[in-house]
């Protein structure tokens, strides 16, 4: 069975890509957080295990694992967590308009029933200020690894966006697809790619199109191909890059990879919902198109079996194995879509293990200049659509903070995590925030007074929406 990994890139269009000038900078990004969305390792670097490992400074650790941050390229060994390693000093900086990426990871696993076991982190990718790639190993039994280019590319940068696929049967196979527009990523982009085993007299090959997602073999771990858009044509792609499968869908100006269940591969193309079936290669019209602006990421959720779009105050579930969409809850009477100083910035959607929560804004006057009854509720409701009630809100004052904070509502079983901080109406320079756990059935409710949530782990897993999550503060 195939399986899409998702990937680190943003949301393609054929003439221009959508960018915002207003993304956070970070001097430092932990490696392992660079694969959003993708696959989230217990142990950053290391990965494997519990994800209980101690990396805190005077605390040795037993993983074999370098642990890699972004400054030029740094890591630590977490048997030694207080001695920092310079991997390599010409390493690009993480740098709007230069480096958009950062580092990324290729990792190595075993995969069992879709399920990842064994999950290393093997290599760390990343481009140099001279513009060339380089991967290095986190092999930790080596006192200080020695960076390997990759190809022989010296136009890496301005690195705009990339698409990852990763083989997990062998890391070296890992393929590096890289859009670049010669600038400051602000035009349209070219993309290439190269496979992490190129050695430096090995030329990228031009990528057919833009990539729209990476595809493995479930069974295997094994990198197949990928999903694309080429010419407003969206293709299927062997491994080799042939066309395995052409003319899906025609005429489409823009495409957005969404996510997955076991049986499908879920994409936006010019705001419909579709589901790409990766054993049969087919695609799927929901007739299903979203009312809000895209990118819809955020609108999007998924578990084995179905997935969840929040849409105009309303959750949809959409089954890929009958090609159906239905209303699970909504639409609310409050809700709405009148222009809006503050707010999440986006519609939450989380599946748990029985149960989603959801978000919608409320605005009962519909004046947007009154905020004291402007909120955003989140609900939960049983994957059937029975059982649905207001979970919890955000107050008006939070949504400002809400978008400093280095964390994103996340389930894990049967529980919601999020932050809360409320502004002081006497003072709104005072925000006192609070880690809140919840669970999806409203019996239990926990708050961490003065702490926010900062992370999660998982169990690596094929699907992302798969794995057993935990948070810590």
């Amino acid at each position: 069975m195939y399986r899409a990994i998702l990937g680190s890139h943003r949301s393609v269009q054929e003439d221009s890509l959508r960018r915002s000038v207003d993304r956070p900078r970070t001097a430092a990004r932990l490696v392992a957080s660079a694969l959003t969305s993708a696959l989230l390792l217990a142990c950053g670097s290391g990965g494997g295990g519990d994800g209980t490992s101690d990396t805190t400074a005077g605390t040795a650790s037993t993983s074999t694992r370098l642990e890699f941050f972004q400054a030029s390229l740094d890591a630590v060994d977490p048997r030694d967590p207080n001695t920092v390693i310079v991997i390599d000093a010409a390493a690009a900086e993480f740098e709007f308009g230069v480096n958009e990426v950062g580092a990324l990871p290729a990792i190595r696993a075993t995969s069992v029933d879709m399920v990842l076991t064994d999950a290393v982190i093997e290599y760390v990718i990343y481009p140099r200020d001279d513009g060339t790639l380089y991967r290095v190993s986190t092999d930790a039994s080596v006192e200080i690894p020695t960076p390997v280019r990759v190809s022989n590319m010296t136009d890496a940068l301005p690195l705009c966006d990339t698409a990852v696929g990763l083989d997990f049967q062998k890391a070296e196979n890992t393929r590096f697809v890289y859009g670049s527009d010669g600038r400051n990523c602000t035009g349209s982009l070219t993309w290439r790619i190269v496979s992490l085993s190129d050695d430096e007299t090995t030329a990228p090959q031009a990528f057919p199109g833009m990539p729209l997602s990476p595809l493995v073999d479930g069974d295997t771990g094994a990198h197949t191909g990928w999903l694309s858009l080429n010419d407003g044509i969206v293709q299927r792609l062997a491994a080799d890059l042939s066309v395995q499968a052409g003319n899906l869908k025609q005429r489409v100006f823009v495409g957005e990879l969404l996510g997955a269940t076991e049986a499908a591969v879920f994409v936006e193309l010019d705001r419909g919902l579709y589901a790409f079936d990766p054993v049969s290669d087919t695609l799927t019209n929901f007739g299903f198109d979203f009312s809000g602006p895209c990118p819809c990421t955020t609108s999007f959720a998924a578990d084995s079996e179905f997935a969840y779009v929040v849409d105009q105050g309303e959750l949809f579930r959409a089954d890929p194995t009958s090609g159906l969409v239905e209303s699970i809850d909504g639409p609310m009477e409050a809700f709405s879509n009148a222009p809006q100083n503050f707010d999440l910035g986006f519609d939450l959607v989380l599946a748990g293990t029985t149960r989603v929560a959801w978000s919608y804004f409320s605005d009962r006057d519909g004046n947007p200049g009154t905020t004291d009854d402007q909120l955003v509720v989140i609900r939960s409701v049983a994957r059937d659509g029975s059982d649905a009630f207001d979970l919890d809100q955000l107050e008006p004052g939070i949504f400002g903070f809400l978008g400093l904070l280095p964390f994103s509502p996340v389930t894990s079983g049967e529980w919601i995590f999020f932050n809360k901080a409320p502004l002081n109406p006497d003072n709104s320079n005072d925000v006192r925030a609070s880690a809140v756990a919840q669970r999806l059935d409203g019996t239990a409710t926990l708050v961490r007074e003065d702490s926010i949530w900062i992370g999660s782990s998982v169990r690596p897993a094929i699907a992302p929406e798969l794995g057993d999550q935990k948070s810590v503060v």
